[in-house]
């Protein structure tokens, strides 16, 4: 693209939708996504989606449980036209305890912004981020161990 004799680069559209759906599962927990979701199915309605690309660059960052998510939601609630084959693919190349913490956010437990909400938050993308199940279990016990105080002191 060229804007002033200046050539910018931009995101290809499928990096985009890559983007926005990892942003609104991943960094956003969800919270405030119908705007996200209505950018996606934008996106997927008005542009040439190589979907293939999508998979294979999901693939790539190993982010597919974060599109996978995103896409399933906005085809859920807004009908966005997205191939079935395509979210049947992003969900079998997916974490499954990543798709159920997602879930978890998709439901909205965790809607009050206190100190609580804060620690399960960040819990949350730790525990997206652990790499095996004994960090995954130590991330859990330091979360147990804050909560169980929080009920305590509140007694």
């Amino acid at each position: 693209m060229k804007i002033s004799n200046v050539f910018i680069k931009t995101l290809s559209v499928e990096d985009t939708l890559i983007l926005i759906s990892s942003s609104l599962s991943y960094q956003d927990l969800f919270f405030g996504g119908i705007r996200d979701l209505i950018d996606i199915k934008k996106i997927i309605s008005t542009q040439k989606i190589n979907w293939y690309v999508v998979l294979q660059k999901s693939k790539r960052y190993n982010c597919s449980s974060f599109v996978y998510s995103s896409l399933y939601l906005a085809k859920k609630m807004i009908g966005a036209k997205i191939p079935a084959n395509i979210l049947k693919t992003l969900k079998r190349r997916s974490s499954s305890r990543q798709i159920f913490i997602l879930n978890l956010c998709k439901r909205n437990l965790f809607l009050h912004k206190s100190t609580i909400y804060m620690k399960l938050n960040i819990v949350l993308i730790k525990s997206l981020l652990s790499t095996n199940i004994l960090e995954f279990i130590r991330i859990w016990n330091v979360a147990f161990s804050f909560l169980c105080s929080k009920i305590s002191s509140k007694k």
